[in-house]
């Protein structure tokens, strides 16, 4: 099977004389069902060409998608498990974030109480030390 329309044997060159330059040139065809045939057969030829590179680009299509499908899925599954990963994470830290929390509630309410219990204290040595100075000076 040819791969081009024209399968050139060989060349044989003839010189001739010519009286003037030629100006333009005619192609002479044989009989129309016979050239008409050779085109449909040239035709054939080009069409197997064309369906054999379609093949073949279908192929190397077919392998870089299956490989990019493939690489997708595999991101899709990492993604996955991070999410997941960090699902277990975010509800690990919201325990322990629960129990930080309520511990330094714990010690805010415990600042508030010793704040005000020294606060009353500071009262009385101050009333107690007014008393007292009180007293001094009166005497």
């Amino acid at each position: 099977m040819r791969e081009w329309s024209i399968a050139v044997k060989s060349i044989k060159k003839k010189e001739i004389d010519i009286k003037e330059k030629f100006n333009e040139f005619e192609i002479i065809r044989g009989k129309p069902q016979k050239e008409l045939s050779e085109r449909a057969d040239e035709a054939v030829i080009y069409m197997q060409k064309m369906y054999r590179e379609m093949r073949e680009f279908r192929t190397e299509t077919k392998s870089d998608f299956t490989s990019l499908t493939n690489k997708t899925s595999e991101g899709i599954d990492e993604t996955r498990l991070l999410r997941k990963e960090t699902n277990y994470d975010f509800n690990k830290m919201d325990g322990k974030y629960d129990k930080v929390s309520s511990k330094m509630d714990d010690m805010a309410n415990t600042l508030k109480q010793t704040n005000k219990t020294l606060k009353e204290e500071f009262e009385k040595l101050s009333n107690a030390l007014l008393k007292l100075a009180t007293k001094t000076i009166q005497k």
